[in-house]
């Protein structure tokens, strides 16, 4: 039997493993983003401090989208630092069919731009767009729909082959890398021993990542993890500034935070959201044109669902406990890279030897 789960293994990975490759890769390089971002942008991102008070950002936004009536602002990264100016996700492209986004920096004080960056942004959206789709739309989200689903499958099989017979060393070969083993050539030990520690890692990746592209409502198995608490959104719909609002109520209840995001909604009937993550606790706020949010049941399991949805996320981008997380995820996605090299390596040295 063990021979036709190896002829399974074997063609899945070898259908599969170019796609799972350049997933798990991009994933790895997406993971420090934010970090990159924050580096490579401090100098158009600080300034002297000023005593003014501060423009509020709704109606910075305003101001740019009314100058450039066909851009987009995506979200604002506001600063408590008093030292760092407000930055917007903007682009140029309402269909975004092409990737023209950009990151504009702008006085908080005066309301002016003093730099706008496309470099940075253009990259790591390409990056994360690439991951999820790669840059084929609807074509290559399912490419890589199939794609995860089929290495789920290989993992699976992985399991079922790499199972050690009861014999002492076949346990210890299947648990402990040994260079000194002729038998086992050093890739064929990488991809079945640290295979099988780091599959593990690699499941939790993978779940969330088929439950963020695949099956969002998979996301409430999180639950009982996921703490949502609704905000009544009355308390900012009177504000001229319900953005700043937002920002300065989500401050107050995490001032230790450097950066918080807003979300600028499309439309009038659009929701404000303001998300706040701290671990396993989420604030949302949310109304169709700042109203206010009803307590219904129903309500409360959209919350529920909304708070589980953003905890996945950030297991899937290892962002849920800090940069140590961050360092093991994105150590899990090169070793999910590693695995169709070894195990094509595996492949191909033993065609050669037959």
């Amino acid at each position: 039997m063990k021979k036709i789960w190896r002829q399974l293994h074997l063609w899945l990975g070898l259908v599969s493993g170019l796609i799972v490759l350049l997933i798990c890769l991009s994933g790895a390089l997406f993971v420090f983003a934010e970090e990159v971002l924050f580096f490579g942008l401090q100098e158009h991102l600080k300034f002297e401090p000023k005593t003014q008070k501060r423009v509020p950002i709704d109606s910075v936004i305003k101001d740019y989208q009314e100058a450039n009536p066909d851009a987009m602002v995506f979200w604002a990264n506001l600063y408590p630092n008093n030292t760092y100016n407000y930055v917007l996700a903007t682009s140029g492209n309402p269909e975004l069919s092409d990737a023209n986004v950009q990151f504009v920096f702008i006085d908080p004080y005066s309301g002016k731009i003093t730099h706008t960056d496309t470099t940075y942004f253009e990259f790591f959206f390409k990056l994360g767009h690439f991951h999820s789709e790669l840059l084929l739309g609807s074509i290559g989200i399912w490419i890589i729909r199939i794609s995860t689903l089929l290495f789920l499958l290989e993992i699976v099989l992985g399991v079922i082959l790499w199972w050690p017979k009861k014999r002492k060393k076949a346990v210890k070969e299947a648990f402990v890398l040994n260079p000194k083993n002729t038998r086992q050539p050093w890739y064929l030990q990488l991809h079945k021993v640290y295979g099988f520690y780091g599959l593990w890692a690699l499941l939790i990746l993978l779940f969330s990542g088929l439950f963020i592209g695949m099956f969002p409502k998979g996301t409430s198995v999180l639950n009982p993890l996921a703490n949502g608490t609704a905000i009544n959104s009355k308390t900012f719909k009177s504000s001229e500034n319900p953005m700043q609002e937002i920002y300065k109520f989500l401050h107050s209840e995490r001032p230790d935070l450097e950066t918080i995001l807003i979300n600028n909604p499309q439309s009038p009937e659009a929701p404000l959201d303001g998300i706040l993550n701290t671990n396993t606790t989420f604030l949302f706020m949310s109304g169709s044109s700042f109203s206010t949010v009803n307590d219904t049941l129903e309500d409360k399991e959209n919350l529920q669902q909304e708070a589980a949805s953003l905890l996945n996320l950030s297991l899937h981008t290892g962002s849920w406990a800090g940069w140590p997380i961050k360092v093991i995820a994105m150590l899990v996605g090169l070793f999910g890279a590693s695995l169709p090299i070894t195990g094509f390596m595996i492949w191909w040295y033993r065609t050669k030897t037959h």
